[in-house]
Parts: C-alpha cells; structure tokens; sequence
C-alpha cells in the first residue's frame, strides 16, 4: 500500500471496477447490462459526492487489482490500494479475509485512529452519517450501519484491530449484521458496539421503485439517470404505483407440503417488506409472487420459490392445457388452481391465486430478500396456529390455510 496519510480519521469505499455484467446483477436480470452499469456508476458519483472532500478524514479506495485501482486514479482522481485477500477464492471467506486485511494494516500497521469502510454503491450514506460514526468512534471500538434487510453498510472500528471479528459472516445475506454483532460482542464486548440508523440498500428492481421519492431527495445523480430512463413518467406512460392502481393486482401463491418420516409439514416463512407493506412485516405467510405479463401462475410461483427459498417444487394437479387461436397465434390456457383468495379493504388490492405443490428438492437458501426465517412446521401445529392466534399471519394467507383445513375437515 502506498499513499498520503493526512488525517487520523480513514474512510476506505470497498470497491470494484464496474464493468458490464459484474455489477447490480439482480437489478441487470429485469433491465439490462447497461442499465445496471450505469446504475451503478450513478450510485457511486452521488456518494462521492458527498464525502469525497473532508478535512476530517482521508479517503482512499480499496479494489482488487492493480487495473482497477488505476481507473479510480483516472476516472475520479481517488487514491487507494490493493487488497490482499490471501488467494481465498470462496467468497464469503474472502469477503471476511479482505476486512481483516483492511483494519489490521490501517489501525496496526499505519496508526490510523479510527477507520470506516463503506460500500460503493449505497447513495442515500451523508456526511453526517460518516462524521457521526467517527464521533462515536471516539467513545467506543466498534460503529455499525445497519441495513434494513440485514446487510450493513457501514463498518467503523477503533485502536489496536483484534483478529477474528469478521470470522464466518454470511456476507450478502439477512444475516451479516446479526453474524458480525455477535463476533464482536463476544471478542471486543457489546458495549463497545454503537449502532446507527437503518438505511435501504438498492439491489432489486422493486427497490427503485419503492425508494424512488428518497432517490429523488438524497441522489441527484443517480434521480436524473432513472429519470432518463422513464422510472419518473407519469402513471400513465410507464410507473406503476400499485398503491393507485384502479384495478386488482395478480398474485401466485402455493401451500407446499412434505412428509418426512411419516409426519406431514407445510412451509412457510415471514414476510418482511418494511417499506412496501409494514402492517404485515414480520406475520407468517406462504410463499406468494406477481404473474408478469403472459406468464403462467404455475410458473411465476415455482420461479420464486426457487429463487428466494432454495427448493424445487412441484405443483399438484397440474391439468394443464394451451390453446392457439385466431390468425396472430393467440395462446389461451386453462389450469385448475385449488382456491382464490383477495384483498376486499386495506392495504393493497391483490387477487391471490392459490395452488398446492409438493417438495420435490433442494436446500433452504440464505438469498432471502421479501422473507425471512423459512421453515417446515408439523401441519396439525399449523392448523392449531391458524385457530388460535389468527392475527399471527397475513390476511391473505390466512383465508388460504382456512381454506386448505377446511377442505381437509370436510375430507
């Protein structure tokens, strides 16, 4: 590492060099490659922005190569160093190994009093925010940002760096912060820990649009990209505000069922969308997604079980059958779905079909961004929750299960 220290105060961005396809995958797989980039690049001017002049702190990037430490030096004249990461090539283990090498060589090696580390691509970080953290740094080791979704972003620490503290941590899931507060509570004391407010991270493509009015007042840059690209037209050219929308929303839903050694299970998992629906953040639900235009519901469900929870399913009674009618080729499909449920008052208006699958494989996935802690419970311990602590699920779900065990009591 080679550069100018000035201050005693360090913030290092934790970057890369953005490049087409390598950056905001999730947010690339509904818009493009292009858009991502440029998203991403948007991201990163509106945070510089803020806290790239300070006479409080030095700031430097930390990338992974040579190349890309060179096209920060020449796209934004931003000093900075390679990180050694020790060869590990496991990501989680690497993303650990890159923060101990970070700390341990600022605070121990260059006698840097307080060192943060941000990520490159959270706009809505202020200079508030970094001189609060290094204030607090004062008083104690360790400053956490928290992240709505369980991510963090920001990383503060202080004095002599002790090893260990970024061992294991399920980086890029719900459970980094919870994984890294408890490394350091049992290695440094959870005195020692402040934590600051709860800021959103921009991953997913219903981010931008459920985020969109604090973009508009904390990211001008990153405003006026999205504004290009049509996400502030009106409601009737291309934003879709499903709070104002004059008809029922569509919805797949399924019960997903096991046996295991006899006994019958049903999954499910609570919702978390803070933002979107905070009424029912937190209540018990089955798993549920938008059908897209022409989609199948059969597979718009299957779709994001498996990409939020891990596991392939297979949808019960699938009596499937596709119609090609008139000159153009229209397509027309009949299925059987096993009930419907929608949402008559409040909150959001959703028109729910609901399938029944079976568990055909896979593992519980960590990637988990609308739900949190899935499970398999017994289904006689699921029908006694339904009956006695009803206000426990969210309302759709609700009417789905008593639906199901109804079903079965007249059975």
């Amino acid at each position: 590492m080679t550069f100018n220290k000035k201050k005693d105060n360090l913030i290092i961005i934790f970057a890369k060099k953005p490049e087409l396809g390598m950056v905001k995958t999730r947010i690339a797989r509904e818009t493009s490659d292009k858009f991502a980039l440029d998203f991403s690049r948007a991201c990163f001017s509106d945070l510089l922005n803020k806290i790239g002049k300070s006479d409080y702190y030095d700031l430097l990037v930390g990338v992974d190569d040579l190349d890309s430490l060179s096209w920060y030096q020449k796209n934004y004249s931003l000093e900075g160093f390679v990180i050694n990461s020790g060869g590990i090539q496991e990501k989680i283990a690497k993303q650990s190994q890159k923060l101990e090498f970070i700390f341990s060589e600022l605070l121990n090696h260059y006698k840097y009093k307080r060192v943060i580390v941000i990520p490159m691509d959270i706009p809505f970080i202020l200079e508030e925010d970094i001189i609060t953290a290094f204030a607090r740094l004062e008083e104690k080791t360790v400053v956490l940002g928290p992240e709505i979704n369980g991510g963090i972003y920001l990383i503060g620490l202080s004095g002599q760096y002790k090893q260990g503290i970024f061992n294991e941590v399920r980086w890029s899931t719900q459970n980094s912060f919870s994984d890294l507060s408890d490394n350091i509570a049992r290695i440094v004391g959870i005195d020692e820990i402040f934590s600051l407010k709860l800021k959103n991270d921009l991953n997913m493509p219903e981010d931008l649009l459920t985020l969109r009015e604090d973009i508009r007042h904390d990211c001008p840059l990153l405003f006026n990209f999205l504004k290009e690209n049509g996400y502030y037209q009106t409601f009737e050219n291309k934003f879709i505000n499903y709070d104002e929308l004059s008809i029922s929303i569509p919805l797949s839903s399924c019960i997903i069922k096991k046996n295991e050694a006899g006994t019958n299970y049903i999954f499910i998992q609570d919702r978390y969308k803070p933002i979107a629906d905070p009424a029912n953040t937190n209540k018990i639900e089955i798993p549920a997604t938008l059908i897209k235009k022409f989609q199948l519901p059969q597979d718009a469900i299957r779709r994001d079980v498996l990409e939020e929870s891990g596991l392939n399913i297979e949808i019960e009674n699938p009596d499937e059958s596709i119609l090609q009618t008139g000159e153009d080729g229209e397509l027309v499909s009949r299925y059987p779905v096993f009930s419907c449920v929608q949402q008559l008052m409040g909150g959001r208006s959703y028109l729910q079909l609901v399938f029944q699958a079976c568990y055909k494989s896979g593992e519980f996935s960590e990637k988990l961004r609308k739900s949190r802690n899935p499970r398999w419970i017994p289904e006689t311990d699921l029908e006694r929750m339904v009956s006695d602590s009803p206000e426990s699920f969210s309302p759709l779900t609700l009417m789905a299960l008593l639906c199901y065990y109804n079903g079965h009591q007249r059975k």
